[in-house]
């Protein structure tokens, strides 16, 4: 799921992006025109916001449209998902981080979103950086077993001559569930997500800084 929310978070922040300078970074999101990708756009009809004139739109499996934008221009894109088109209407995410939900996403088409991600954008993919010296990384707070894959990726990263100075870890208070202890014993006298993040990250990294 990390990289669907940078999906989402792309074009929730992409607004007068420049598009050439990374072109290699957007390509299976946006082209040189500045239009979003078809995988976008089968996405973005998934959450009922169709583009008007789309060949998609005549695909059978869609659900009722709730908006529907002129082109797949990134701007217009990006202000139909930033809710600027219609206030009712977005990929904004409601609730707190470890359980938010959008009306828009049924557990149906975030099945379909994450099959597009695979196959599309290459999701199951690692994602390696591509300098070699960093003054930092930021380690993301989330449930005890994603967090324990993050760990592992990131400890992993100094092996390959990626050098990591400092490790940032950004979590909440969110108490643990009770599987999260069941998969992990050495939690079990743990009470909230922050201080999972430290145990997790105690036991196991070898290469990276703390």
């Amino acid at each position: 799921m990390t990289r669907t929310y940078f999906l989402i978070a792309m074009l929730f922040l992409s607004q007068g992006l420049s598009l050439s300078p990374c072109l290699a970074s957007y390509e299976k999101f946006v082209d040189l025109e500045g239009n979003v990708s078809d995988p976008i756009v089968r996405c973005l009809h998934l959450t009922g916001i169709q583009i008007k004139g789309s060949p998609q739109n005549e695909e059978t499996d869609q659900p009722k449209p709730v908006l529907t934008i002129n082109s797949r221009n990134l701007e217009e894109v990006t202000k139909a998902v930033q809710g600027k088109i219609s206030n009712n209407i977005s990929w904004k995410m409601e609730g707190k981080r470890w359980e938010m939900h959008n009306p828009l996403l049924t557990s149906d088409a975030a099945k379909k979103i994450l099959e597009i991600g695979f196959q599309d954008f290459s999701f199951k993919e690692p994602v390696y950086p591509r300098r070699k010296d960093y003054k930092g990384m930021i380690l993301l707070g989330c449930s005890a077993e994603r967090f324990h894959e993050r760990v592992l990726f990131a400890d992993q990263l100094p092996t390959k001559g990626i050098i990591l100075n400092k490790i940032y870890i950004f979590t909440g208070q969110r108490a643990l569930e009770g599987f999260e202890k069941e998969e992990f014993p050495f939690l079990k006298g743990v009470g909230d997500e922050g201080e999972m993040a430290l145990e997790v990250f105690k036991k196991n990294t070898n290469a990276i800084p703390n």
